[in-house]
């Protein structure tokens, strides 16, 4: 999903590059004022803004204190204690998911996509909990060298995992809307090879695009100006200050990975939410006894599309929060030390907790909204206690097999075998009976 790890200051160091002269793009300096200590990319970027004499006279007219408390404690808070929790949920959720949906009963195009989702998720976490140990006391220290050069690959993984997940989102909602608005195109290009070779490429191309996160940094060995202690400290390093690089790729980053596939997905998931509201005013209105079993395997088809529309609005309503701090910082940029800036600071921590809730609970909605994952969940983790349900419920759920895939497949064949097996045991019974 959208990381404000990474995301925030690149299209606020697009913007600054924009407004600020040719002069001010120079590497910042790992010996002057940004060298604070730098707990996120973030804090980085903000501590290295060019400001005059004017700005450090307004700087300090601000009362900060209070603000300062704050992005204390929303990190404090978010990265040493909930990030932990959410990390460990979501790393089961997404395990078990993994496992759910890779079953043989569980195979198909529409699952393909959410395995995906899980296995990007999961990265994601565990790559964002891996940033936050920097907030822990000591971890700038020099010996610590080797976590400060992986954090700057570590900041890729995490934008590039997000980058993906946020991709996949939109591909099996497109994926869904043919589907259902167009099921005959749906039976040619919604197929599992064609889903597998979609994800391979989703994740080859957002990992690529974002491989030069990594080069944007340099690690510097500086002294604390309050301990007089050696500590590390993250700066940009000459590729990321280069004027044309932040204009192009900044930008080409913010569109790609943030803009346009919000944009998708507010617009394919209305048209399937009107698309559910017509499929339910059908059914209700619908009493026809020889179209029960159409009725059904649409009934089917609408499930799975609730249960995908329910991923993407929460994928939606935890995401918008960030872009809409990240459009806010394209436009206007917080001086260093304002009220402003530890605003931003503490609102990033508490927004990039929503992405990681965000990525740790469509375990919760599977659960919630699908019997066939329930079942499947059971079988493979509680087959001790799991009860097989009763002969006819089996057959229903073999007839309608894909329940939960996004392609019910409801076999006329196999309801004339099943009516024939039946007619063939009832005879038999009748004869035994006479005799």
């Amino acid at each position: 999903m959208l990381n404000m790890t990474t995301a925030a200051p690149l299209l606020a160091a697009a913007l600054t590059t924009l407004l600020t002269p040719m002069t001010t793009s120079e590497p910042p300096s790992a010996t002057s004022s940004s060298a604070t200590v730098a707990t996120t990319s973030l804090d980085v970027y903000a501590s290295s803004l060019p400001y005059n004499s004017t700005d450090l006279v307004e700087i300090e007219l601000e009362d900060v204190s209070g603000y300062k408390t704050f992005l204390a404690g929303s990190r404090y808070v978010v990265q040493r204690v909930l990030v932990p929790v959410v990390l460990i949920v979501g790393v089961v959720g997404n395990a078990v998911t993994i496992v759910v949906l890779t079953r043989r009963q569980m195979r198909s195009s529409t699952n393909n996509y959410l395995t995906a989702l899980a296995i990007s998720d999961l990265l994601y976490l565990v790559f964002i909990f891996s940033l936050s140990i920097r907030h822990h006391p000591g971890m700038s220290r020099p010996h610590h060298w080797f976590y400060w050069h992986y954090s700057r690959y570590a900041l890729w993984l995490t934008d590039a995992s997000s980058s993906t997940s946020i991709w996949l989102t939109v591909t099996f909602t497109i994926e869904r809307y043919i589907a259902v608005c167009h099921p005959i195109k749906g039976k040619v290009f919604c197929t599992e090879s064609r889903a597998k070779r979609v994800i391979v490429a989703v994740f080859i191309l957002c990992f690529t695009l974002t491989a030069t996160t990594p080069h944007e940094w340099v690690i510097n060995e500086v002294t604390d100006a309050v301990t007089g202690q050696p500590r590390l400290a993250m700066d940009y390093s000459f590729l990321g200050s280069h004027s044309t690089y932040k204009k192009v790729f900044y930008w080409f980053t913010a569109v790609v990975f943030i803009l346009l596939p919000l944009v998708l997905l507010a617009v394919f998931n209305s048209f399937l939410i009107h698309v559910v509201r017509q499929s339910r005013t059908q059914r209700r209105t619908m009493t026809n006894q020889r179209v029960e079993r159409d009725t059904h395997s649409q009934s089917q088809e609408y499930k799975i599309t609730v249960m995908l529309i329910a991923v993407v609005l929460l994928a939606l309503l935890c995401q918008l929060p960030v872009a809409i701090l990240l459009l806010y910082q394209s436009f206007y940029v917080s001086k260093p030390n304002s009220i402003a800036f530890y605003i931003e600071l503490g609102l990033g921590n508490i927004f990039n907790l929503l992405s990681a809730i965000n990525a740790a609970c469509n375990f919760v909605l599977y659960c919630a909204m699908s019997d066939k994952y329930r079942r499947t969940f059971l079988r493979t983790f509680c087959s001790r206690w799991y009860r097989q349900p009763s002969p006819l419920h089996s057959w229903m759920a073999t007839a309608y097999s894909n329940v939960e895939d996004g392609s019910p497949r409801f076999s006329r064949m196999s309801s004339m075998r099943m009516s024939r097996r039946s007619s063939h045991r009832q005879t038999r019974s009748t004869v035994v009976t006479r005799v």
